[in-house]
């Protein structure tokens, strides 16, 4: 059900409005690993398509025959799905993603981390083509990083992003095991939601959820997370000074079962792919964090 869902609109541009991502397929993804039914997940898309007023993606005259062809050029798209597609065809799908997000890795946060997502996404779905519109995507909206050098434990992150926040010489890598990292980054991000309700915050946990689903595809995953570290610190400049604003629930008013009922009559898909993430990153690392802050969003809108 979920793959023709995903055939049926995969004419749809990857962006809309000033340069906005198209979420539809993402939501779509969200929406059935929760539990929705065809029916409503269509009636979801036309309302999404109608609302956003979402176009067919734009032909392309590029040529690709190599990733780096027409890197960051959103005009390149439809080019680099063709690419991705004869790429899957010829070398199959992990040689593909071991291609594409070895290549793309220094521009993690590219989209606001929407390009991982929706090659993550594509590939909970089984859609391989999917996948290939995810990595054109990436390919298309990609934006290099600079990165670190200095390092802090993991159990400093939280103290780290803030002094990062208040001074961008301070920008850092984390010692410790891939666990320890992994552990730091999603609790600590979620942490920082549960004080902030904020947007670009959101962004980064919905962006580790993804890159914590491609992660065999790295050829040095360790090398991946401190560069997604570095890249979660540069989305966070962009928060206001006084980020912490202790907006902390004190009680979740749903428990999962019910959040699940909720998130699938929502509008927004970031509520949408957010409830989802933070589902699946409870089942990695247990925490009341991941609840609370599936509620706060429910709550937000």
């Amino acid at each position: 059900m979920i793959q023709q869902l995903l055939t049926d609109y995969s004419h749809l541009g990857p962006l809309h409005g000033k340069q906005l991502v198209n979420h539809l397929p993402m939501a779509q993804v969200a929406l059935w690993k929760m539990g929705a039914d065809e029916k409503s997940i269509r009636t979801y898309s036309e309302e999404y398509i109608s609302r956003w007023q979402i176009k067919p993606a734009i032909v392309s005259t590029h040529k690709i025959t190599s990733i780096g062809d027409a890197i960051g050029e959103t005009e390149a798209y439809c080019a680099y799905v063709i690419y991705f597609k004869k790429l899957l065809k010829t070398e199959g799908v992990d040689s593909m993603l071991r291609k594409g997000l070895n290549y793309l890795s220094k521009g993690l946060a590219s989209g606001l981390f929407h390009g991982l997502i929706r090659i993550a996404y594509g590939l909970e779905s089984g859609h391989m083509d999917e996948v290939c519109r995810g990595l054109a995507l990436y390919a298309s909206i990609y934006h290099e990083t600079r990165f670190a050098e200095k390092t802090i434990l993991p159990e400093d992150l939280q103290a780290g992003l803030y002094a990062y926040h208040q001074d961008p010489e301070a920008h850092f890598y984390m010692s410790g095991t891939i666990e320890e990292k992994e552990k730091a980054l999603a609790l600590t991000l979620s942490e920082l939601y549960l004080s902030t309700g904020n947007f670009i915050v959101l962004h980064t946990i919905t962006g580790f959820h993804a890159l914590k689903i491609l992660s065999k595809y790295y050829e040095d995953y360790g090398q991946v997370l401190d560069r997604y570290t570095v890249c979660v610190q540069r989305a966070l400049r962009r928060l206001p000074k006084d980020m912490y604003k202790k907006i902390v629930l004190t009680e979740a008013n749903h428990n999962w079962t019910s959040l699940q009922k909720e998130a699938i009559q929502e509008k927004d898909a970031h509520t949408i792919k957010f409830v989802y993430t933070c589902m699946e990153l409870n089942k990695w690392f247990e925490s009341e964090v991941f609840l609370k802050n599936a509620n706060i969003k429910l709550q937000l809108g």
